[in-house]
């Protein structure tokens, strides 16, 4: 299993680093290469916390307007300067964290030196006690101070806490905590009644290192992702455990794709069918109509071509029926004195029912059909009726 550890740099170059979710602090020796450093803290010198209002909504507007927003609060040039963007949810205002470049590049190397892995990196003002109306706190000879809960810190020597508190004076009504890792000593209680006055402060012995109070804490804290400075250019691959996590997010993620997908194949397939069965349903209605002695339909469309082709040849192979009904149109068409009835063609041989006023009338179409040239034209039965004779011609290709 992976040792994780919260580690902390000094700017006199010590260190300090605590196991997660341990309580024993160490000094002065780094942690066992192959570790993993959940979080790294930097000196509060090194990081400047700045506001600055929102120009945009857009994150990567923010990250190339507002090194320029801050350039002139800044000692060193800006293009020195690494900005990381807090993720604050204010619409009005950004906090963003400076540090020098090669400073934080200096730090990070000389943990990948040491063979550890570095997941987030920030400053160390990060953990300090957020409830505390004005804070002071004492370590190894060095003064954090913070006017107010939402102020930057500053840090200063000891031997300069009077000048520092004069530069930054805070309102009387407020009062100080000031804390330490251990009780605090006659000289520096005197210094702070003269300075603070007694009422003003009060003290409080921690007992305990800065890396602490993130060693019981998640990957998720929110000291850790709203001051995390690994961003852009230092941003780290993700450890190999979080890579999983992805890459399962990832394979879920594809599964409810595929799942998708196949659903909606699934309903496309339907859908296709449903439009086949229709099409299916029109052409078998199309057969019917053209051919209304069809009882049973199959293959629309075979079927249909079938009975074109019996229309072109015959049933035994005799003249082509369109030939015959080609010729025979003329004549037929345009007539009032008889009137086509039905027309069927078998083994040949092209049969016209037709009526009339009278015998003559068809026996007078006969006659006109048989002067075409290749017919041969015979009335093959006249029945009378009300008013009309029905007769039938059967007309044949090939010479008289």
């Amino acid at each position: 299993m992976t040792n994780e550890v919260i580690l902390r740099l000094f700017a006199d170059e010590r260190i300090e680093w605590c196991a997660v979710g341990g309580t024993t602090i160490r000094r002065d020796e780094w942690p066992v290469a192959g570790s993993v450093i959940r979080c790294l803290l930097l000196p509060a010198e090194w990081v400047l916390r700045l506001e600055t209002p929102r120009v945009s909504r857009s994150l990567q507007t923010l990250r190339q307007a507002i090194p320029y927003a801050i350039e002139d609060r800044l000692v060193a040039p800006v293009e020195q300067a690494h900005v990381a963007l807090g993720a604050e949810d204010d619409p009005a205002s950004v906090v963003v964290r400076v540090v020098d470049r090669e400073r934080l590049r200096s730090a990070l190397d000389a943990c990948t030196q040491h063979g550890l892995t570095i997941r987030a990196a920030c400053s160390e003002a990060e953990v300090l006690p957020a409830d505390a109306e004005a804070l002071l706190w004492f370590e190894a000879g060095r003064v954090l101070f913070r006017p107010t809960p939402q102020a930057a810190v500053v840090v200063s020597e000891e031997s300069a806490l009077p000048d520092l508190l004069k530069a930054l004076p805070v309102a009387t009504n407020r009062r100080f905590t000031v804390c330490s890792e251990t009780a605090l000593s006659d000289t520096q209680s005197a210094a702070l009644d003269a300075l603070l006055g007694p009422a003003r402060w009060a003290h409080v012995a921690t007992g305990r290192s800065l890396c602490l109070p993130l060693a019981g804490a998640t990957q998720d804290d929110r000291r850790i992702t709203l001051g995390n400075l690994l961003q852009q250019d230092f941003a780290v691959r993700p450890a190999s455990g979080d890579a999983l996590q992805w890459w399962k997010r990832a394979g879920w993620v594809a599964a409810v794709a595929v799942g998708l997908l196949l659903v909606n194949g699934v309903m496309e397939r339907q859908q296709l069918q449903a439009q086949l069965a229709d099409t299916h349903e029109k052409m078998a209605n199309v057969l019917r109509e053209a051919v209304p002695g069809v009882s049973q339909v199959v293959d629309a469309r075979t079927q249909l071509e079938a009975e074109l082709n019996r229309l072109r040849r015959g049933a035994s192979g005799g003249d082509d029926a369109l030939t015959l009904l080609a010729q025979v149109s003329p004549v037929l068409a345009g007539s009032t004195r008889y009137t086509l009835q039905a027309v069927d063609y078998r083994a040949g041989t092209l049969e016209l029912t037709l009526s009339g006023e009278d015998v003559s009338t068809l026996d007078g179409v006969r006659e006109t059909l048989a002067a075409l040239p290749g017919l041969q034209v015979e009335l093959a039965g006249v029945t009378p009726g009300k008013g009309v004779v029905e007769g039938r011609l059967r007309i044949r290709g090939g010479a008289r």
